[in-house]
């Protein structure tokens, strides 16, 4: 499986070159970017001199956010918007181009709104409803977003989970990205599609921990643009829980990012 965090062969360990990043003047559209994943991401690019479009539905965190972004020396505008409206959606792309000019990465983040089991769904509004906002909406979105990647040699990075219960409606959107990345490979499109695993990382719901190392596996992703990257392992798993216990909050980060960085990432080009 492979233990996250590490660098490519020959190098120190990505978690130390994140900072160093080269996305100067990159523009980059994190959708959900008020959930803490994407807030997190803000942070882990503040100082890569990006531009930042920041969507999503809470105003005064996207506008926490670009405040934050902007202190760090990160361009970024907020885009608020209603992920159930088709207007909304494109209305991202108006004002990613009147503010920056146009899009080299779209980014799907793990938002705070997650679909409930599938027992608990009812009737068929329920079923449009959910399918709506966490799979067709994000199919629009990256639809309408390719002519403007596909000028830049953009990316599309998403998020996926290995743990016990995976909503039904994240899942296809995975599935439907990779299709859409054998799709771009048979045809020679320049676009990219990243699928980022996170494991169990976002079990806990409240860790800042966690959302702060999925943020930087997620920049290195998009440095990297590997296919596939599994940023969690099963002794990565036992090993952070084993130090939550016994180390402070502070040290336990200290400590497994340095014991981390040393190994190699699972990837496929």
């Amino acid at each position: 499986g492979g233990i996250g965090w590490g660098g490519r062969p020959g190098e120190s360990g990505w978690l130390r070159d994140v900072d160093s990043m080269n996305f100067e003047g990159k523009v980059i559209v994190l959708m959900e970017a008020d959930s803490p994943v994407g807030m997190e991401i803000v942070r882990a690019l503040a100082e890569t001199k990006a531009r930042a479009v920041l969507v999503g539905e809470r105003r005064l965190r996207l506008d926490a956010g670009v405040s934050e972004a902007m202190r760090g020396g990160l361009e970024a505008i907020a885009v608020p918007v209603n992920m159930m409206k088709k207007d909304d959606h494109e209305s991202i792309i108006i004002q990613a181009k009147a503010a920056f000019g146009g899009i080299d990465y779209l980014v799907f983040c793990p938002g705070s709104h997650t679909a409930p089991p599938f027992n608990d769904w009812n009737g068929f509004s329920t079923n449009e409803r959910l399918f709506y906002r966490h799979l067709i909406m994000p199919v629009y979105t990256a639809q309408i977003c390719q002519p403007y990647l596909e000028k830049r040699s953009g990316c599309i990075l998403a998020f996926s989970r290995s743990t016990s219960y995976t909503s039904p409606c994240s899942s296809p959107l995975v599935a439907f990205l990779k299709g859409l990345s054998q799709e771009y490979r048979s045809i020679g499109s320049p676009i990219s599609v990243v699928i980022l695993n996170t494991g169990r990382m976002l079990e806990d719901t409240k860790s800042s921990v966690d959302h702060d190392l999925v943020a930087r596996a997620a920049v290195h992703a998009l440095r990297t643009r590997t296919t596939n990257l599994r940023a969690d392992s099963q002794l990565n798993f036992i090993f952070r829980q084993c130090c939550r216990l016994i180390y402070p909050k502070w040290l336990f980060y200290l400590i497994y990012c340095r014991c981390c960085s040393r190994g190699g990432s699972k990837k496929t080009q």
